[in-house]
């Protein structure tokens, strides 16, 4: 049965796949730290989110594996083989997409995870491979119009994803079972781009307040 918690709907943890595997737990952390889980609780709500031959698995670790939910994932994953392996992780990282029911947040998170195994003395903020590929293969709705507000020589990740984040929200992302994108039906390209520019300009002018209100108080 699926679980809910604050109208959050809880993954359900398999071993069918790696990817499978590590896009649960990215959800499940994701949802320990919006709910400030502190370690007890996050450890007590992991074990009963396991599915299929992970409940057996779970039975077989120690004490000490169960103490921190960083080492039951590991131990977990060992045992099911689901292990990381640098190659496998380029491939992975290779075919990753944003699927349409996954949020930019999330999808950022998954890809970084991939390239990081992949590519362990590399930086995900500095390496334009992981900019160009973060970019490259977000769902088409956005990723158009993230090229599109792209500055020349545009070369920074965390501006990247910025741009991303308030497209997402521009084009109507909204959380119901999933993430769905209301796709803009009508209107030009140059029409499109300028509604999303001025909004963009919104949004930037509206962070600009709070921070300055943020430096006064």
């Amino acid at each position: 049965m699926t679980q809910a918690i604050h109208g959050l709907t809880l993954p359900e943890i398999c071993a069918d796949s790696i990817e499978e595997y590590e896009r649960a737990l990215t959800r499940f952390e994701l949802i320990a730290v919006a709910n400030k889980w502190e370690n007890g609780r996050d450890v007590a709500i992991l074990p009963t989110l396991l599915r299929g031959k992970l409940i057996d698995l779970y039975s077989t670790l120690t004490t000490a594996e169960k103490a921190d939910t960083d080492t039951m994932k590991k131990a977990l994953a060992d045992r099911a083989g689901l292990t990381k392996d640098p190659l496998a992780a380029a491939r992975r990282f290779g075919e990753r997409r944003q699927e349409s029911n996954e949020s930019v947040r999330d999808f950022e998170l998954s890809l970084r995870k991939l390239f990081m195994e992949a590519y362990p003395k590399d930086c995900a903020d500095t390496s334009s491979v992981f900019l160009g590929r973060f970019v490259s293969v977000l769902v088409p709705e956005i990723a158009k119009q993230v090229l599109l507000n792209r500055d020349n020589d545009h070369d920074d990740l965390n501006q990247a994803v910025r741009s991303a984040l308030r497209v997402e929200r521009v084009l109507g992302f909204h959380r119901s079972d999933g993430l769905q994108v209301q796709a803009l039906q009508t209107g030009t390209q140059d029409n499109l781009r300028e509604m999303l520019e001025q909004v963009i300009n919104r949004i930037h002018a509206l962070e600009s307040r709070l921070e300055e209100k943020h430096v006064t108080s």
